[in-house]
């Protein structure tokens, strides 16, 4: 410990305390019967991501797909190979896409003959989004980014 550094503890139990909770709270609705949606686009340098629309072969139009379409409450993006799972409530990602903190929406590329669109971005952009979604409504989280 860094001499002079008094650490504290009550904020730091408390937020340790809601991120096992957090935690808990996944688990405790996988185990539940919760249906949970996982997604393994990424990109080689390991941006993620996310489709959200696709124009199957014979329209002349997209169509919603993907987390905004979703029925499951859990939306995992993991990247094969490396046993790294994000795990986002997919309303907190209509939440980021509604308010435009998702960046622009891009031509994904193909899938087979199908055509799609979506967000790419990193964990880490994502998880900022999300942060910036959150500010002002959790003084936990307020502490935390001071």
């Amino acid at each position: 410990m860094t001499r002079g550094y008094q650490p504290d503890w009550d904020f730091d139990l408390a937020r340790g305390e809601r991120q096992e909770l957090l935690v808990e709270g996944i688990l405790s609705r996988i185990r539940n019967g919760a249906e949970v949606e996982v997604k393994s686009d990424f990109y080689l340098n390991a941006d993620l991501f996310m489709e959200v629309s696709d124009r199957r072969a014979g329209r002349d139009h997209y169509r919603d797909t993907g987390f905004r379409t979703s029925r499951s409450g859990l939306y995992v993006l993991n990247k094969p190979g490396l046993n790294v799972l994000h795990i986002y409530q997919t309303g907190d990602l209509r939440r980021l896409e509604a308010a435009a903190l998702l960046g622009p929406l891009l031509d994904g590329g193909m899938r087979g003959d199908c055509p799609t669109r979506g967000y790419r971005r990193t964990a880490s952009q994502i998880d900022a989004a999300l942060a910036k979604l959150a500010r002002g409504t959790d003084p936990l989280f307020d502490q935390d980014a001071s």
